[in-house]
């Protein structure tokens, strides 16, 4: 190992280097509940509508950070009042990273499981303790 690649490998914390890649398994030919996908396709009128918006967006361009549009039509949908935040983003796997980055370094994560394994992923990349709370028989949680 040359000099380079040690002292590389002394800035990566020793828990993220001991983790693994977070593997999906093959589905082919299965119906995916587990990772939220719609098991049936859009009905075509659906789909040429979305096809007529795609049609007139900007792909050079980033989208608008703040998406005001997509806000507004959130709490008018929802009855979300202007006083309380909305938090958006690219999937459940960010929205639980930019929770558990806001915590206290001496908090931990808890959560069921067997659950969704990014709770552990992402509490454990950010060094918080993860304690995995077991679901009853029939996946309930023992109160």
């Amino acid at each position: 190992m040359s000099k380079k690649q040690m002292n590389l490998q002394n800035l990566i914390r020793p828990e993220i280097q001991k983790m693994t890649a977070y593997q999906v398994p093959e589905a082919t030919g299965l119906v995916k509940l587990d990772a939220m996908e719609n098991p049936f396709s859009w009905p075509d009128e659906m789909k040429a509508e979305w096809l007529e918006l795609l049609s007139t967006a900007e792909p050079n361009r980033y989208p608008d950070p703040s998406a005001k549009e997509l806000v507004t039509s959130l709490r008018e949908c929802f009855g979300v009042s202007a006083e309380l935040g909305v938090v958006l983003g690219n999937g459940s796997d960010e929205l639980i990273q930019l929770i558990l980055m806001a915590m206290n370094h001496n908090a931990c994560v808890m959560a069921p499981t067997p659950s969704f394994v990014m709770y552990q992923h992402i509490a454990n990349s950010l060094g918080l303790p993860f304690i995995g709370i077991p679901l009853s028989k029939d996946f309930s949680l023992d109160m």
